[in-house]
Order: C-alpha cells, then structure tokens, then sequence
C-alpha cells in the first residue's frame, strides 16, 4: 500500500509522461480487447444452443465428374436420413433440413420474398430451443403442417413487431421458376428469439417437413447431436460403416475422394472454417499493436528513469533493496496499466461496435444469400459485458509485466556512488542501447503490419475498381416475384406494362430485366449453340452461358456495345430470332465479324436458325474473380418461344405455369438512383398489388456488399498498421528527445567550440534515420515471410509485391524523418552558455 500511494503521487508530479503512457496503453488495450472479444466469441465459445459443441453435420464426398477436381458435398435423401436417424448408436438425435427456396408472402405492406426452409418436426427439439413469442414446430405439427414460424428479423421488418402475429393465417406462394407449389395458407405459431441463426444459415421462415409417399424422396441436409462422451473420430468411423451399408459407393467413380467417403463434422468447426486464416491475421495484427505499445511505454519509463536515477540511488544508498526497487516501479507500471485497462475497456467497447458495424454485409433479399448477412458468423453475440471488461483487465495485467519488468531491472541496477554525484549515469549508455533496440523492434513491428495493410488495401481496390464489363453507376436494381398462378401471357403483359411506366419517368435512361441479374449468377446452360462452320459433335463439350432479357436490359446495365445492335423491342416471338453474344464468343467461335452470321441452336430435338445482332463486352458474373466463358443473349419473349416450339406437348405447360418467375431489374436513371425507390414501389402496386418485391437497392451499393470482405479485411487491418506506424513514429521521436536532453552538455560544447547548426541537425538526424533504416529493413525481410498468409485474401496482388514494400517504406521513412526532425530542430536551438551550465 505504501508503494501504491508513492506510485499515485509519483505519477501525478509527471502528469505528461503518465497521460502519454495512459492513452498508448488504453488504445493498445482497447484494440486487443475488441478483437480478442470477436475471436472469443466465434472461435472459441460453443454455438448459442445448450450443449452447443456437439452438435454435427454428416458429410458425405462425390468424386467430381471432372478428373482432378477437387469431391464435390452429396447430400441424403429422406430415406436415407431416416436410416441413420434410427440406426446410428453415436448420435443421440439428428434432424433434417430439406432445401431452402423463396416464397412471396403477403404482409401490411404488400408482398415480400422471404427465404426459408421446411425441417424435420424434431429439429427445434434437438437444438433444444424455443421460441420467444409463441412455440416451434414439434412432431405433433405432423397432424396439421399447414403451420409456420417466423424469425424475429422478418417480423421486426416485414409485420411491424406485431404482437398478435401468432395466431395469423398468411398466405405463401412459390413465385419460382420450377413447376408452381400451390399456394398455403399457414398459420403463424411462434417467432424466434433475436438473433437466433439455425445451425445451417440465417433463414426468414421455418415450415414442418411432411413426407408424400408418392414422391422422391428429396435431397436434405442432416445435423445432429453426439451422444454423450462420443468423440468426432468416433461417429465418423460408425458412419463410415453405416454409410457404405445405406448407399453402396459409387461404382463408376473415376477419381474417388482422396480422403474417406463419409464424414461426421462440427458445425461450430463449419461455420468458422472459411473466416479462421483472416481471424489469425486480424489476431495477429493486434499481437503486434500491442507489443508496440508495450515498447513505447517501455520507452516512456525507461527514459522517466534516468530522471530519477538519483531518487533510486538515494534509496539505494540508505538501505532498500533491488527488490524493493523493482517492486517499486512494478507497482508504478500497475497503476498504469490499471488506468490503461479502463479507459481500454471503454476503446474495446467502442472496438466491438466498430467491428460489428464493419462486419455486416446490408444487403436484401437474395443478396443477404449470395453475401451473408455478416461477414463474421455469430457476430451479433459479440457484445459488451463483463466478459469483455475481464479479458481488457487481464490484457492490461499481462502488458504490465511486459513493459514494466526492463525498467524495473534498468533502475535496479543503478550505480547509486555515481548517479548521487551527476544527472548521467554510468548505465547511461546501456540504457541508451536498450531504448534504441525497442524503437527497432516497433520499426520492424509496424512495417509487418504496415506491408500487410497495404496489400489488403491494394487488392481491395483492384477488386472494386476492376472492370466487369458494366456500369453500376446510376443503377437501380430490384428483384421481383410473380405469384405462381399467373401464366405466362399475363406476366408477360405485366413485365411490359412496368418497363413502359419505368421508361416513362422523368430522368429514367433505360429499363429493362434479367431472368436472375447480375451479381446473383444464374448458371443456364441451354441447349447446344454450333457456330458457323462447326459441328455439333464439336460443340458437344463447350459451356456457353445462356442469359433469357429483355430489351433495355444490357443499355441499363452499361453494358458496351462492341458490334452490331442491341436486342429491341421488335424482336418479339414473332420476330426473326436473333441474339448477343460477348466479346469471349466473338473472338472465339466466329472469324471476321460476327454480326449477321447464323448459328443453330439445338434445343431437345429441334433446331432452330439464329441470328448474331450484336457483340458486347464481357461481363463478369458476381466477381471479378469469376471465370469468363462464352454468353449468348437472348430475348425472353424469343427464348419462351423456343421452348415450346422444341416440345409442342410442354407449350401448354410453359404457358399455363409460367415460366417467368425470378425477374432481376435494372433501371438507368440520370441522377440518383435511390430517389426513384418510392416512384418504383408505387409503380408496381399501381400495376399489380401482388407482385412481390425481394430486393431494391441502388446496384453500387449492391457491388460494395460484393466486396463487403475484402473491404472489412483492408480496414481492420489498416487501422491497426495506421496505429502501429504512428505509435513506431512516437517511440523514435521520444528517443531523439531524449537524447537531446541527455546530451544538452555536449551539443553545448560542440557548438561552443564552432560546430555549424546544421552538423548538429545532421548529428540527431542520422542517428534516428539509422534506427529507422536498420528497422526497415528487418521488417520488410519480416514482412516478406509473413505475407504469404495473406495469399488467400488477395486478389490481384501478390504477396511479394516489390511496388507495396517500397511504396510502404518510402512511407514509413517520410514519417520517420517528421519524428526525427522535431527534436533534432531542438537541439539546434540550445544556447551553449547554457549548456555548458546544465549539471
């Protein structure tokens, strides 16, 4: 206690040391606090349900067709799930998720696309979870399926947090493109809690699954719960048995799996397998921010106890001990890091929020599925409470010890006769060493972090800027859904009568639709294409990606015009049939210019003649880094025509079901495309109130949801680099100011037997650039090992990129010459009549 009080008074003489230690420590703290919390939480706890570790998946593994493939995920069947459901000794439950689609659903405000999935009736009972308002599906839902719960986002969202929602009797529609579903009519027993994800994905609607004797049994996905005390290696080596027994291998398998046929894996383990590399590099990233830190304060004390190497002495001299010295200032370090821990846990707080907000993806409806809604799984768990003030108090004990213990041992060591008789101690020299080391290893620290950032921030612009073959900008894209009774006549007249309204619109440029648009990446494969002067026995082993638009859609999209025309409203069904092909097609297929040249295109057992209008540039589905292939485009109208005319039997069928479903729009507009939001809304209940809306965003904030990842990687990461850099920038200027005051005396002398101010200018500053240069290049050499870990998170960027490690250095340098600079002006001021005063 007597320590603690010294300690407290001690600190408040120095209030500038003691702030300057406070702040490096609390944001040191605070960063390792937030991110520590985020990897607590997705990492390390168990899943949010009761006996969370337990819970698997079964996997099985096909050969992939393709020789030298990596196997492909295979799924039950129904009956299958029931085999082992019954006959495993290993799982003491398991349930099953069959599919997940789209349905339209009529709410308060018109209609809304939700996404969910139909489930065992056991599932909630073996996740052991309830509901918060109302009750989950049980087995006795078998008697009566027609029911259906709700997540507490689309309640919150699409019914307005209406209490009374259970009990309601809403109507679901397939709206899709296969064979329509009739619509139901299901009664709403119970939402689910507030954040609650299901084990598979965040889904808006869970419905009991009732098997039909009638039908294949469908294809499901099988999560379980282990029994109790069995191992992973355990069930997988029943289910490897088992599994053989319920389905036989794959007889014609060319290329079997490399590793076993059937494995039993932890979702916990699934979920956060893709994040884990970039949670160690963010982890990583705040080790090394909070060494630094740790040097810095290290520095801080070192250089306070120069000052007070006499007070040492002195207590040396009447009879303490070295470890009463060393406790001494320990306790000093503690109270510092006290203070750093809460105003760290405060920063973690503010961290945790951050890293949430960066984390989520906004984007709607089948977006959220194509992106995620957050880029870190379980993300909404992590929060502020006491957990995380435990974990910033115990980051604070542990960089007590770190940057307290050398300048304890430093002092302890003091030469008590010396330091008695002069400011300067013996030791001065060795001190000098020791705090030029930490200011090397900050160097060294933060050009790692440094070279890291700026490779995740120059992939992450590569990757937005990188040309996809269309324009975004000025882009209003919106999906809609049609209930499936309608037939293809009357969607038909309702898809023209929205774009001729659409294209009416003050500032509106071009409209037009896709089946399934850009960024979702419908893969249609549609028959087979022969170009002039190939066979189709040729063409038999070529992809050629079909994509069924209407006129107006490629101008929205800014899609350029290479050659030819773009699809018109004249090229109806009736019209002669006409396509656009991409650049990849042209280049590929054709000699000389394509435009006018025919290709035949064999659908089942028809052929019909086609002809090439236009070429235009390639695009890029989701990604940039998806694969290019050759694209044809077709006119909708055209396309519809040319799947009843291949089957005459199936005309009636497309017709009276529909086979418009999923429309993905584009609407060009002159100014902001967010301002036409309401106009389109009021539009599409105008023409048909049950038409439903799945998404409507403006298409750039679409392509930012794309790269939501890279972009949460380049920003987490530079800040840490951005902090470290400034905190190695502060570690190099307290050493040159220190050392100017340490060598007042001798620049005195110096300067009074007629050294220039610029030699002193050029003394100061090429000690400080040495230290810099020497941490540089240790870095860099670092930073060129270390960056091979970002292999995976890069893209179009190599991690030995010479351009990044010079552009960081000459960076890193220019900052450094600024903290050398400062002091090293000081030093020119000193009046030497002074100096030669100032023992």
């Amino acid at each position: 206690m007597r320590d603690l009080r010294y300690a407290l008074r001690a600190l408040a003489r120095a209030p500038g040391f003691t702030i300057a230690a406070i702040l490096t420590l609390s944001i040191g703290i605070g960063a390792a606090t937030a991110i520590y919390s985020v990897v607590d939480t997705i990492l390390l706890r168990p899943l949010p349900f009761p006996g969370g570790d337990q819970l698997v998946q079964m996997i099985e593994w096909a050969p992939h067709p393709v020789a030298g493939r990596p196997p492909l995920l295979r799924g039950l069947n129904y009956s299958e799930y029931l085999g082992w459901r019954y006959r495993s000794k290993t799982m003491s439950d398991s349930a099953a998720v069959i599919g997940m689609s789209q349905r339209m659903v009529k709410t308060p405000d018109g209609a809304a696309g939700l996404w969910g999935a139909a489930i065992s009736s056991n599932a909630f009972e073996m996740l052991k979870t309830g509901a918060s308002l109302g009750r989950t599906i049980t087995p006795q839902d078998e008697s009566n399926p027609d029911v259906v719960v709700l997540s507490d986002d689309v309640w919150r969202r699409e019914y307005h947090s209406d209490p009374s929602i259970v009990g309601k009797v809403l109507e679901f529609r397939t709206g899709a493109l296969l064979a329509p579903i009739p619509p139901r009519l299901l009664t709403v027993i119970g939402v689910m809690p507030a954040g609650f994800e299901f084990p598979t994905g965040r889904l808006d609607f869970f419905i009991p699954w009732i098997p039909d004797p009638s039908k294949q049994p469908p294809r499901v996905t099988m999560i379980a719960r282990l029994a109790p005390g069995v191992s992973l290696e355990a069930a997988t080596a029943e289910a490897l048995v088992m599994g053989n027994a319920i389905r036989p291998a794959w007889p014609d398998a060319s290329t079997p799996p490399s590793g076993p046929r059937f494995e039993i894996q932890s979702l916990k383990a699934r979920a956060v397998e893709p994040i884990r590399p970039a949670m160690r590099v963010l982890l990583a990233s705040v080790v090394v921010v909070l060494l630094i830190v740790c040097a810095n304060v290290a520095n801080l004390m070192l250089a306070r106890g120069t000052v007070r190497q006499r007070e040492v002495a002195v207590r040396l001299a009447v009879g303490a001990s070295r470890s009463q010295i060393v406790g001494l200032i320990l306790t000093e370090s503690l109270v510092l890091a006290a203070a750093g821990g809460v105003l760290g846990a405060v920063l973690g707080g503010l961290g945790v929020t951050l890293v949430k907000e960066l984390a989520t993806v906004d984007a709607p409806g089948i977006f959220r599925l194509m992106f995620g809604s957050a880029i870190l799984p379980r993300a909404h768990e992590v929060g502020i409470n006491w957990r995380l003030l435990g974990i910033a108090f115990t980051i604070a004990a542990i960089t007590c010890m770190i940057f307290g213990v050398l300048p304890a041992l430093q002092l302890s060591r003091t030469d008590h006769l010396h330091a008695m008789g002069s400011r300067s101690s013996g030791r001065g020299r060795g001190a000098t060493r020791l705090r030029a080391s930490l200011v090397v290893a900050q160097v060294v620290l933060g050009t790692v972090l440094l070279v890291g950032a700026a490779l995740l921030a120059n992939s992450f612009i590569r990757l937005s800027t990188f040309n996809k073959g269309y324009d975004p900008s000025h882009v209003l894209a919106f999906n809609l859904l049609f209930p499936d009774q309608y037939s293809s006549q009357r969607k038909g007249e309702t898809i023209e009568t929205l774009l001729n309204r659409f294209r009416a619109k003050p500032g509106v440029v071009s409209a037009g639709f896709a089946r399934h648009g850009l960024l979702i990446g419908e893969e249609l494969f549609i028959g087979r294409w022969v170009p002039p002067g190939r066979t189709l026995d040729e063409m038999r082993d070529y992809r050629i990606r079909v994509r069924s638009v209407s006129d107006g859609f490629l101008t929205a999209m800014g899609v350029p015009m290479l050659q030819g025309r773009d699809l018109a409203p004249a090229d109806d069904a009736s019209a002669r049939r006409v396509i656009v092909i991409n650049r990849l097609a042209a280049s590929r297929y054709f000699t000389g210019n394509p435009v006018g040249q025919q290709v035949d295109w064999y659908l089942e057992k028809s052929v019909f003649p086609v002809t090439v209008a236009g070429v235009v540039e390639d695009v890029r589905q989701r990604s940039a880094t998806d694969e290019l292939i050759p694209e044809i485009f077709v006119d909708y109208r055209q396309y519809m025509k040319a799947e009843a005319d291949a089957v005459p039997e199936r005309a009636e069928r497309v017709q009276n079901e529909g086979a418009i479903g999923f429309l993905s729009f584009a609407v060009r507009t002159s100014g902001a495309p967010a301002a036409l939001i309401p106009e389109i809304r009021e539009s599409i209940t105008a023409v048909d109130p049950s038409i439903g809306i799945d998404a409507i965003a403006p298409m750039i904030e679409l392509e930012a949801s794309a790269v939501a990842r890279e972009r949460f990687y380049a920003v987490m990461v530079g800040m840490f680099a951005s902090v470290a850099a400034i905190l190695a920038a502060i570690g190099i200027y307290s050493v040159l100011a220190h050392a100017v005051v340490t060598r007042t005396q001798e620049i005195g002398v110096r300067m009074a037997l007629g050294a220039k101010r610029a030699q002193v200018l050029s003394l100061i500053l090429r000690r400080g650039m040495w230290l810099t240069a020497v941490g540089l290049a240790l870095g860099l050499i670092g930073a060129a090992g270390a960056s091979r870990y970002l292999q995976s998170m890069l893209f179009g960027v190599e991690p030995t990129d010479v351009s990044t490690f010079i552009s960081v250095a000459a960076a890193f340098a220019a900052v450094a010459m600024a903290a050398c600079y400062l002091p090293a002006r000081r030093a020119t001021a000193v009046d030497p009549v002074v100096a030669l005063r100032h023992e």
